[in-house]
């Protein structure tokens, strides 16, 4: 029910420009807002979301599915079961999932789909109830603002979901969570590119690369770490073009010097590099000034991480306005 509710919501806080994502569990809603939002503005917030018609429920839900369809995913199986994919070998990553929204709209594939999905995820009568009974007060809403700490109830969702968790404690606690960081990070699978030979490694967790990586073609340790998302035999081409002494143009460009510094990095730090990389909001400069720390204990090298990563999150707002 919280889905639908979200989706709801989502349509809604979309007009007003107050919504960059959510996410649910099956006692709370987290909405991420693009900035902050007034104490008038959190005032209305109940009136807005909630003082509906049957009507503006169903609208609000119509448009979200139309603006951002969320069951995707459950298309490639019912595509599959009309024989229009092969079973099992179609990738669902989000560029795929795109196309097989618009190669299967106005089909019978996405119309059942929607049927199932409807079935299985959705509860749009629920949400229509929640809605008269906050109407005929016999549900009551309230809001509270706290400009300090989250309350136990949207601290776990924020633990869960959001990245902002980590402001919002002491360094005890942040000592305290350090394992589970080091393990989250070693259990990440890495690919890597030696800028030698221009020879990739298969896909490898961070734990299991050796404490100095080498390429297994040419024995250098040159590697750069490839960024997700990243298509490899474009980078390859790019490294290739170099190579031949070939003009690259300005993105390739770009993407060659992060993967030298990358490389750079690796050849000097070996494995720790690459946790360090690994980490959100820290790049090759960052990475560089904490791995010069030469940290004699793991903790104190990982505390650093945190500590950049918290930096980041504080200052994002200022990076993506200078992008």
């Amino acid at each position: 029910m919280n889905r639908t509710l979200g989706c709801v919501f989502d349509a809604i806080l979309s007009d007003h420009e107050l919504i960059t994502g959510w996410w649910n569990d099956g006692y709370r809603i987290l909405i991420e807002t693009p900035r902050q939002i007034t104490k008038k503005e959190l005032e209305k917030l109940p009136t807005t979301l909630l003082n509906l018609s049957v009507e503006d429920v169903e609208k609000s839900f119509s448009e979200y599915l139309e603006a951002r369809f969320p069951f995707s995913y459950k298309m490639k199986f019912v595509a599959e079961r009309f024989g229009a994919l092969p079973r099992g070998k179609t990738i669902l990553n989000s560029n795929r999932l795109k196309q097989l929204l618009e190669q299967f709209r106005k089909t019978p594939i996405f119309d059942e789909t929607l049927r199932e999905a409807m079935l299985e995820k959705v509860d749009i009568e629920k949400v229509k109830e929640i809605i008269k009974d906050v109407e005929d007060k016999k549900i009551k809403v309230s809001t509270l603002r706290s400009s300090k700490k989250p309350t136990p109830l949207a601290y776990h969702i924020l633990t869960k979901y959001s990245d902002i968790s980590e402001l919002m404690v002491s360094e005890r606690v942040l000592l305290s969570n350090i394992d589970r960081m080091k393990r989250t990070i070693e259990a990440r699978t890495v690919i890597l590119m030696c800028l030698s030979c221009g020879k990739r490694t298969g896909e490898t967790r961070i734990r299991n690369l050796p404490e100095y990586p080498t390429c297994k073609k040419c024995g250098q340790r040159l590697l750069a770490l490839i960024r997700f998302g990243q298509d490899i035999k474009t980078l390859q081409r790019i490294l290739k073009k170099r190579l031949e002494n070939k003009e690259l143009a300005e993105e390739e460009l770009k993407d060659l010097v992060h993967m030298r510094h990358t490389a750079d990095l690796t050849l000097s730090y070996g494995r720790k590099s690459i946790i360090a990389l690994e980490v959100k909001g820290v790049g090759p400069e960052t990475a560089f000034r904490i791995l010069g720390k030469m940290h004699q204990k793991e903790d104190e090298f990982y505390m650093d991480l945190l500590k950049a990563k918290i930096q980041y999150l504080r200052t994002r707002e200022y990076w993506k306005n200078k992008e």
